[in-house]
């Protein structure tokens, strides 16, 4: 009876146990997960090498790891309106130019500038809709939920687990 009586304890133990490292993966991912998303959102369009800083943070979290899958969705999604603003602002940028020239008075001048101003007009044209294309933010958007989606379920199933060994 003795040893059975022991068996029950170390189960108990290990149940206890595994519902601690349940909880600590959890407890991490969430006093986590706001560095990891203000490093990655705010390296954007750095050409910097953050992958040890990141490594750093996730470690071998597993809600971590899929929460930094959103954040470079996000970011691609980011950097991707951005470069398309960037070219919207050169194209308008252009159009001032356009305004100026037309002030020259000789002809032949302002008929030169217009040719070359319309080519850097087009080239900015081509690039902004090349990113358009490049990218389609609803397909991006649409996996970014898909992935939340799973990222809760995670840990949805391991809070149940959790009260599962407790219970």
């Amino acid at each position: 009876m003795r040893k059975f009586s022991l068996l029950l304890e170390e189960q108990n133990d290990t149940k206890v146990l595994q519902a601690e490292v349940l909880r600590d993966s959890i407890n991490m991912f969430n006093n986590r997960k706001s560095n990891l998303e203000s490093l990655i959102l705010s390296n954007i369009d750095d050409n910097k090498d953050i992958s040890k800083n990141v490594s750093d943070i996730v470690e071998d979290n597993v809600f971590l790891s899929i929460f930094k899958q959103i954040l470079t969705l996000r970011g691609t999604i980011v950097r991707y309106n951005n470069n398309i603003k960037d070219m919207d602002v050169k194209i308008s940028d252009i159009q001032n130019d356009v305004y100026l020239i037309n002030k020259v008075s000789d002809d032949d001048r302002k008929k030169e500038m217009l040719v070359k101003i319309k080519q850097r007009e087009d080239g900015f044209k081509k690039k902004r809709d090349e990113y358009k294309k490049t990218i389609t933010i609803t397909d991006t958007e649409r996996e970014i939920k898909e992935v939340e989606v799973k990222l809760a379920d995670m840990i949805k199933e391991q809070g149940d687990k959790i009260k599962e060994l407790l219970t």
